[in-house]
Order: C-alpha cells, then sequence, then structure tokens
C-alpha cells in the first residue's frame, strides 16, 4: 500500500467512525424496495411487538426510541407500540436489568468497525485480516485500530461477530 493511499484509507476510516453508520444503514435498509415491501414490514411489526411483549433492555431501548421518533414526526403510534408507551409513562414497565455486564453493551461499536473494516478492505483491497502473526501484510483491520488506537484484537472481534450481517 503506498504511503498515499494508506493516508486517504486512514482520513476514510476517520470520517466513517465519526458518522453513525448503524443509524444510516437502517435507514438506507428503510427506504430500499425490501424495505419497502409490506411483508418484511409486517414481519419486523411482528417481531417487535413480540419483542415488547418481554423486552430485554436492549428490545425496550428501541421501542422507546421507535415511539419517540414516530411522535417527534407527528405519526399516531400502532395500538401495541401506544400501550408499551402508555405502560413506561405511567411507570407500569421499567427498563429491564440485570446483573453482571451487558453482553451486547459494545455491539454498536462492534457493528460500525466491522461495518469500516469491511469498506476499507473492498476500497483499498486489502484483506481483511490475516491469520499470520509473522507476516508483514498491511491489514484493513490492523489499519483500522492503528488510526483508531483501539486493540487490532477488538476489531478483529467486531469483524467476526458482525461479518455475515455485513457482508
Amino acid at each position: 500500500m503506498s504511503p498515499e493511499d494508506e493516508k486517504k484509507a486512514r482520513e476514510l476510516i476517520k470520517e466513517m467512525w465519526s458518522r453513525d453508520l448503524l443509524q444510516e444503514d437502517v435507514k438506507a435498509f428503510a427506504e430500499s424496495d425490501l424495505g419497502q415491501s409490506l411483508e418484511v414490514k409486517r414481519l419486523f411489526g411482528v417481531a417487535l411487538i413480540q419483542g415488547l411483549n418481554n423486552p430485554d433492555a436492549g428490545m425496550f431501548d428501541l421501542g422507546v426510541a421507535l415511539a419517540a421518533d414516530l411522535l417527534r414526526q407527528g405519526t399516531p403510534l400502532p395500538p401495541e407500540l401506544a400501550a408499551f408507551v402508555a405502560d413506561v409513562l405511567e411507570g407500569d414497565r421499567k427498563r429491564p436489568t440485570k446483573r453482571g455486564p451487558d453482553p451486547n453493551s459494545h455491539w454498536k461499536r462492534d457493528y460500525e468497525l466491522a461495518r469500516i473494516v469491511v469498506a476499507i478492505s473492498r476500497k483499498f483491497g486489502l484483506p481483511e485480516y490475516t491469520n499470520n502473526d509473522l507476516s508483514n501484510k498491511v491489514t484493513a483491520v490492523q489499519l483500522v485500530a492503528d488510526t483508531l488506537d483501539i486493540s487490532s484484537n477488538i476489531v478483529l472481534h467486531a469483524l467476526r461477530q458482525h461479518e455475515d450481517l455485513i457482508k
């Protein structure tokens, strides 16, 4: 990789890291033909309703965020979501808590790291990672880790965790 390409890659990494990639991806999906299909919307709606019946912390947060977004847009809430919000406002439902660390506490960060690795790999023709610790190859994982001052093990774990979702 030339020094000029490396500089461009590092700038792109920083620029992507400054954005909310997950929100951008969700919005792009929602606006896509697949995201606009009635069957996909129905399936998402059913999954959301089922999840809000006995939500974990992530589903609770999703329900609250979705309701807040719909209210800000002036869109009426579906009856099931309205009932959930009413229960939250009246204090009948509280955000679930669990002892110990939240296993999904870094999900968004890891998703965005994985997205950046894949984008850098594709744009600059770099391997995503290497299994050979003695290799001198520049990899997208190493470039992202160095640029963002994050352990390459964290970046590699993020890529492996979200590989199927991103590719």
